[in-house]
């Protein structure tokens, strides 16, 4: 089992960040995310899709910092594992979604 990344670009942590940093951090996950972990999927690995998810990006699940999740995230994360845990068909991570292309520009 695995999880992809929420793009970094929507984070609280980055809100200040300058676009092309934005830009940057959206490269850096977006790809990782559909070049290395959602492709496991085709060797029978559910993915826990955690790009798609709203609750990523939403700033009451991070701690202070903006980057890890607080207990409500830990929770949130935890609760879609234990989804794919249980499931014989859970789904798999969407081909593309809005949340693929956050960054300002």
């Amino acid at each position: 089992m695995a999880a992809n990344l929420p793009n970094l670009a929507g984070l609280p942590y980055t809100s200040g960040y300058a676009p092309s940093a934005q830009q940057l951090m959206q490269r850096i996950s977006v790809g990782f995310t559909t070049q290395a972990i959602n492709p496991l999927v085709a060797q029978s690995v559910p993915v826990v899709d955690l790009m798609f998810d709203p609750r990523s990006y939403e700033a009451r699940n991070y701690s202070s910092d903006g980057l890890h999740p607080n207990d409500a995230g830990h929770g949130n994360v935890a609760a879609e594992f234990l989804k794919a845990i249980n499931s014989s068909n859970y789904p798999t991570p969407q081909a593309s979604c809005a949340q693929a292309t956050l960054a300002r520009r």
